[in-house]
């Protein structure tokens, strides 16, 4: 796995464009689907010693199990075990370590908007059952029971509504909060610096600054994807005032000027429609 081909195409860097991120951290990797111990090995013997700033980690939370990896990881079932895909708890809080002591902070994937669909048992030993809204934290109270999204202009049904079927929390219940906010704490207690937060568009942005005060205000970026003709409430601008937004637009705006002149970049930023630059992850 570690070939230099293999790298190259991995290691997709990250930058706050401009912001604050960028004085900070400088260059970010995420090793997408990349094992906790294969990152610490990673942090000690490239990115530390290249001078990376950070690295982005699959979710750590314990999730629904099957072959298709690369979603089922998306698909949480526990804040409180920590074994995953990525590995051990062990091997989760030595790879922290590991890499901080490196140089390299770590940025921990958050997903904590839906709970696993179908039934099972999870990659920790934690049994869940989505039709009957069981899992080993949450119970039937604790989620939206408003049917599967339909309706991307109305932000209610897109904050409220299941995504592909999956159950909805509640991150409106001061209950839930307090769970997803010590799963942060947890993380943050270990040694992990931020978060990316996933599906940030289909929670309420008071929802997300809640959970985020409550686990102590860590950085956060948020995916906040930007569609045209979706409900202005769910566009990016709607969610800065938490901390920086990813900006989807940054890469496909900057690629296009290569199609024909450069010279346009010159003007490249909020002028383009991109957010400020000190709200802008990417």
């Amino acid at each position: 796995m570690h070939n230099t081909v293999f790298r190259t195409a991995m290691l997709a860097a990250v930058l706050g464009s401009f912001s604050h991120t960028a004085a900070a951290e400088g260059v970010m990797v995420h090793l997408f689907q990349w094992k906790f111990n294969d990152i610490a090995n990673e942090c000690e013997t490239v990115l530390g010693p290249k001078g990376f700033g950070g690295v982005q980690i699959t979710p750590p939370a314990e999730h629904k199990q099957g072959s298709q990896v690369w979603w089922t990881v998306y698909q949480p079932v526990s804040f409180k075990n920590f074994n995953s895909f990525g590995g051990s708890e062990a091997e989760l809080r030595s790879m922290i370590t590991r890499c901080n002591a490196a140089g390299v902070k770590v940025y921990a994937d958050a997903v904590f908007n839906q709970l696993a669909s179908g039934t099972g048992t999870a990659t920790g030993g934690g049994s869940y059952n989505s039709g009957q809204y069981q899992y080993p934290q949450f119970g039937y109270n604790d989620f939206h029971h408003s049917g599967d999204i339909t309706n991307y202009g109305d932000s209610n049904n897109v904050w409220n509504g299941a995504l592909y079927g999956m159950p909805d929390l509640n991150t409106g219940s001061p209950y839930v909060q307090d769970q997803i906010a010590t799963y942060m704490k947890t993380l943050l207690g270990w040694g992990v610096a931020g978060f990316r937060i996933d599906a940030a568009k289909h929670m309420a942005p008071s929802e997300v600054k809640a959970i985020l005060d409550k686990a102590g205000s860590p950085k956060a970026y948020l995916e906040v994807i930007g569609a045209g003709g979706e409900s202005p409430d769910i566009q990016p601008g709607r969610y800065t005032y938490i901390d920086t937004v990813t900006d989807f637009k940054y890469g496909t705006d900057l690629a296009a000027n290569f199609n024909s002149q450069i010279k346009n970049l010159k003007t490249l930023g909020e002028s383009w429609g991109l957010l400020p630059s000190n709200k802008a992850f990417v």
